[in-house]
């Protein structure tokens, strides 16, 4: 029997209700409470749309721009393009800056 099952302090299921766990193991009916964990991203890769970066920019007195990707691995195992609450940084910025944003590399 599920007691209380909450979403941000709100009953989610008001009264008690029979509950039924199945696993591989088999399956059993018990009383308990039920925890809901977060998916968090487990895991992120950026990369630029073309396989080598060229800085001609020493010969050319002008940057290069090249657009980036940025994807994360969430622990469910989804995989799906970030674009809010990053931010990038280069530890060699003489070589290479990102922006801040991280949606491109100069």
């Amino acid at each position: 029997t599920t007691v209380f099952l909450s979403n941000l302090g709100e009953a989610v299921i008001p009264d008690p209700v029979a509950g039924k766990v199945v696993w591989r193991g088999g399956e059993s009916s018990w009383s308990g409470k039920v925890y809901v964990s977060s998916n968090p991203v487990i895991s992120i890769l950026s990369y630029v749309s073309q396989g080598e970066i060229v800085n001609t920019a020493v010969l050319t007195g002008s940057d290069e721009m090249y657009s980036l990707a940025t994807y994360g691995l969430y622990k469910d195992g989804a995989f799906s393009s970030l674009s809010s609450g990053l931010t990038c940084s280069s530890s060699a910025t003489g070589v290479v800056n990102v922006n801040s944003g991280c949606s491109s590399v100069v």
